[in-house]
């Protein structure tokens, strides 16, 4: 077995954000360095639009660091384990555990990458003993599995808030959920969202940033009876 090494290329840009564009086998010699920092400009602008984020070129570094002669990546290293692997006894088996109603991102988008069946990126077991796990569409629905049922509607988080925004980005939406260790005798829970719309102007986030078009939110929710499959009597306020 041989090994090689790859390099990545680190472009900053005003948002603080960072776009990590990692290459292999592609040499960056004087006379391609300026042509390659063009294309890493222009998919980190692409990108950032996309997501939301503000993009200042003049923020980029005027000149970009000279190439060193030669890269590992170059070069073939030695395999530390240089015994070819060997086949195992063991076996991964895929089973189909929830299929979840389909959903739309609000306001309705174009970008490919949103127009899925639905939007489901994390799942927890609630820690109380019934066995039931929760997840997050981030289109705007949290879901309760019951152990050997199917997915249903606990909390619409679009429905709760009017500035709800789920249409630009793969991080916008409704993005995470995590329930209090106490749960079970205190009722709550926290979830983050996005919004856009009339938030951008009438609500003071707690963190500003130039040029944004989404501003994400922390709510904690305290539910009157923590046993129940539908959210029922509640509160939230807002923490962040």
């Amino acid at each position: 077995m041989k090994t090689r090494c790859s390099y990545a290329v680190l472009v900053s840009w005003a948002a603080g954000a960072a776009f990590a564009l990692a290459g292999c086998s592609v040499p960056l010699d004087g006379e391609h360095s300026a042509d390659r920092l063009q294309q890493v400009v222009a998919i980190a602008a692409s990108q950032a639009e996309s997501d939301g984020v503000a993009f200042d070129v003049s923020s980029m570094p005027a000149d970009s660091p000279a190439p060193p002669v030669t890269f590992a990546d170059d070069k073939e290293n030695p395999d530390p384990i240089p015994e070819e692997p060997r086949p195992s006894d063991l076996a991964l088996v895929l089973q189909e555990f929830a299929q979840f109603p389909p959903s739309e991102p609000f306001p309705a988008t174009t970008d490919p990458r949103l127009v899925r069946h639905a939007r489901i990126n994390f799942l927890t077991e609630l820690q109380d003993g019934t066995g039931r796990m929760f997840t997050p569409d981030l289109n705007g629905t949290l879901y309760v599995i019951k152990p050997h049922g199917t997915p249903e509607p606990y909390l619409d988080v679009r429905a709760m808030f009017p500035n709800f925004f789920s249409g630009r980005g793969l991080g916008s939406g409704f993005g995470f959920v995590a329930f209090h260790p106490d749960f079970a005798h205190n009722g709550k829970f926290y979830t983050t969202h996005s919004e856009a719309f009339a938030a951008l102007t009438d609500s003071t986030p707690d963190f500003t940033q130039a040029n944004a078009v989404i501003q994400s939110v922390v709510t904690e929710w305290t539910v009157k009876n923590p046993r129940a499959n539908k959210i029922g009597r509640a509160s939230c306020r807002e923490r962040v």
